[in-house]
């Protein structure tokens, strides 16, 4: 696995987003009994197999685990206090572009 870092992030994360990203690294913790260690956010889509032109993106945010991070140390970045893995293609980074990552029950992860 290899991770440039063409990309550096330009985005900030809210107060509500960070406790939201606490919350779910206990959650990934108790589901795969791996640490969550190294959080990364990215965009993601979904392409319908029937209608690819439905395809619709989405804030993504994972975690990879300790035994990763000497792979990943040169990519890692601090934002709002947090270290990130910023894994965003160059047709995407726009996307976050003076942002803030935010999250409420309703919308979930969002950009506003």
């Amino acid at each position: 696995m290899s991770f440039a870092h063409e990309f550096p992030v330009n985005f900030t994360i809210s107060d509500a987003a960070k406790k939201e990203i606490d919350h779910l690294r206990s959650i990934w913790k108790g589901m795969t009994n791996a640490e969550p260690d190294v959080m990364s956010i990215a965009w993601g889509n979904v392409v319908p197999h029937k209608n690819p032109a439905m395809t619709q993106g989405y804030l993504v945010i994972a975690f990879y685990p300790p035994e990763y991070r000497a792979e990943i140390a040169h990519a890692l970045e601090y934002i709002s206090g947090l270290e990130l893995l910023f894994f965003i293609t160059k047709e995407n980074y726009y996307r976050f572009e003076g942002k803030i990552i935010h999250h409420t029950p309703e919308k979930s992860f969002h950009l506003i």
